[in-house]
């Protein structure tokens, strides 16, 4: 009786929150996108099968992207990718291994039902929070192999509640669930949700490919010299301020900033702030500019490599953002006090690998520490050792699938 009148809510609430977004989509951008890209979209048929990867924005597909590249490269089923969100669709709208990417449209049981048969899925991945009750449903009738991947669990949530009948019938629903950390793994097991096991992120993998390929830049080695380098990534009007205000401490570092939005307002906006700076897209005076700021975007993952010091942006206003992307080079990181969100920011705090500043104090007291170079190198074992021992999570994923029989790759493993 409660899972009867919790899917009534949850139809409702998912009715509810469309007609909203499609109400405001009148005076905002991503509303608009957002609607306006399910309402367009053609969904086309695929006679043959197809391995579907689902994801709720950007952060999510860097969590999907070595998966995809395994299955692209070892399995002969073309690759659907979906995302909730405008900011995934946005940005992967072209993605080269997908035969096609698509909105996911809405979570109703006719348009699941339709989706579902249209694409014609033979395996299913849904990445880390995206549980759509009615698509997992009609997975589960067609009897469709369909796997969490990246999943982390908090006792608080509803699955583990007596009023979450429904999202227990979701988790329950998944063929498998990998969960990121022991944590997840032990809640999940403590309410008898034994279809799962321990998988790393996959976003590991990703950043430590990404680390290995070869990048130059002659104008940001040029800027360099000989000098130190204190890296700035993803950053948000406070990050630059913040940094702006301490810049007497910065002396003996050259700083390289990568704006979070990158367009010709925000590159100005940093511009302005910083007297001493110059452009990646056009650089005059690269010896005695004390600023490089970082232009066009792709970069930053590439970038990190140069610095002796990072500050990862964000942390001032809803999250901070990736800081796997500069942990993997071995840096020592420092980040505003948002970052609960972020299990990897909150690991490397807890190892004394980063840390957290709320005020221009706290900054200054970061950076004194840090002029020890041995507290230095310390830090920069414990980032570097933190990524090494989590790496592997794409190939626990694809070997449990192949002993199960779910896949059958082309090649050796």
């Amino acid at each position: 009786m409660l899972l009867f009148f919790s899917k009534i809510i949850y139809q409702i609430s998912v009715n509810a929150y469309h007609f909203f977004i499609g109400a405001i989509s009148l005076f905002n951008q991503k509303a608009y996108k957002f609607t306006e890209g399910r309402i367009n979209q053609t969904i086309a048929s695929s006679a043959e099968k197809t391995i579907w990867f689902h994801c709720a924005s950007l952060g999510e597909f860097e969590q999907a992207k070595p998966l995809i590249t395994w299955c692209y490269n070892n399995l002969s089923e073309p690759i659907i990718l979906t995302f909730f969100s405008p900011s995934g669709y946005t940005y992967k709208n072209n993605y080269p291994l997908a035969r096609a990417v698509y909105y996911l449209p809405i979570d109703q049981a006719s348009q699941a039902k339709e989706f579902i048969d249209q694409i014609n899925p033979s395996l299913v991945f849904f990445i880390k929070y995206e549980f759509w009750y009615f698509y997992l449903n009609e997975l589960k009738q067609q009897q469709i192999p369909h796997y969490l991947v990246a999943g982390i669990f908090r006792k608080e949530q509803l699955f583990f509640r007596p009023i979450g009948a429904l999202h227990s019938a979701m988790l329950a629903s998944f063929d498998h669930v990998f969960v990121q950390d022991e944590a997840s793994l032990k809640l999940l097991q403590e309410h008898n949700f034994t279809n799962s096991s321990l998988a790393f992120d996959p976003r590991f993998d990703t950043v430590k490919h990404t680390s290995t390929q070869n990048f130059q830049n002659e104008i940001i080695e040029e800027f360099i010299g000989n000098k130190k380098c204190f890296i700035v990534g993803s950053s948000w009007p406070k990050d630059e301020q913040l940094i702006y205000r301490c810049l007497p401490e910065l002396a003996d570092y050259k700083i390289i900033i990568a704006p979070h939005n990158i367009n010709h307002q925000r590159v100005k906006q940093v511009n302005k702030l910083f007297t001493s700076s110059t452009l990646l897209s056009n650089p005059i005076d690269l010896i005695s500019s004390k600023v490089l700021i970082i232009d066009s975007i792709g970069k930053l993952s590439s970038l990190y490599r140069y610095a002796n010091l990072c500050y990862v942006g964000g942390g001032f206003g809803m999250s901070v953002h990736n800081v796997l992307e500069a942990a993997v080079y071995g840096n020592a990181l420092i980040f505003g006090p948002n970052h609960s969100k972020s299990k990897e920011a909150n690991d490397l705090l807890e190892l004394g690998a980063a840390f957290e500043v709320r005020n221009d104090a706290d900054f200054k007291q970061v950076l004194s520490h840090y002029t020890d170079e041995n507290a230095l190198n310390l830090s920069k074992l414990l980032s570097k050792e933190y990524v090494e021992n989590r790496l592997g999570g794409t190939e626990t994923v694809m070997i449990k699938l192949l002993k199960d029989g779910i896949i059958k790759t082309r090649k050796t493993l």
